[in-house]
């Protein structure tokens, strides 16, 4: 869950307001350039700059279903990752830091 963040005047009068979600690591969350109505995600975050044109309205959220459960393994284990959504792009790495596009 996100977080609520109000502008208000110096009596108290609510200027501007956003309920904003769960921030991501890297992620900036700001106001469209083009319609300041709507809120977008920026995966460029660069503060003191303009917004770019480019953010995205949101994350799908499908986490990848694995083909075997966690758990320790005795003997090597194969292991396949897929999506219900033809979208997605599942990324990862063998020695658990974040994985890069690639």
């Amino acid at each position: 869950m996100g977080e609520f963040l109000g502008i208000y005047s110096p009596d108290s009068t609510l200027i501007d307001s956003i309920e904003y979600p769960t921030q991501r690591k890297d992620v900036s969350y700001g106001r469209d350039p083009n319609n300041l109505e709507e809120w977008r995600f920026f995966t460029n975050p660069g503060p003191g700059e303009k917004n770019p044109e480019n953010g995205l309205l949101g994350f799908r959220g499908v986490e990848p279903t694995f083909s075997q459960p966690g758990g320790v393994y005795t003997n090597a284990v194969e292991i396949t990752l897929s999506s219900i959504d033809e979208n997605a792009e599942i990324r990862y790495t063998m020695h658990g830091s974040p994985p890069n596009r690639g």
